[in-house]
């Protein structure tokens, strides 16, 4: 069965046991409580978040100051297809490491981590 939205690559509940499908969410994008039980349902990461407005700004945690060791962060930047996307990066201070293995940033054409790689950089 599909439980996809028609508006975006959203998933939308089952119908419910009168046939009428209970509304969650937003007609045209996921909601902040919707991102928020998703990342708590599939244990994601607590660094990054899903970006969807036509301009902004993200950032590490703490910026400008130095972040946590170990720290993983994942930013989704979602556009309506045919769209693209300009990232400027204005400010990047990264600890070196051999080879990128360490920290660097990906950008990938993708959520998921097999998705094509667009670029890789680091200090």
């Amino acid at each position: 069965m599909n439980y996809r939205g028609i508006f975006l690559d959203t998933i939308l509940p089952r119908y419910d046991v009168n046939g009428v499908r209970p509304p969650i969410g937003q007609r045209t994008r996921l909601s902040k409580g919707d991102i928020a039980q998703a990342r708590k349902l599939y244990k994601c990461s607590r660094c990054g978040d899903s970006l969807q407005d036509s301009s902004g700004n993200f950032s590490s945690p703490g910026f400008p100051n130095g972040y946590s060791a170990y720290m993983h962060c994942i930013w989704r930047i979602s556009v309506t297809p045919g769209e693209k996307i300009i990232l400027n990066f204005t400010s990047m201070d990264l600890y070196r490491s051999h080879l990128c293995w360490y920290d660097h940033v990906e950008i990938r054409d993708g959520y998921w981590r097999k998705a094509p790689l667009k670029g890789q950089f680091e200090q």
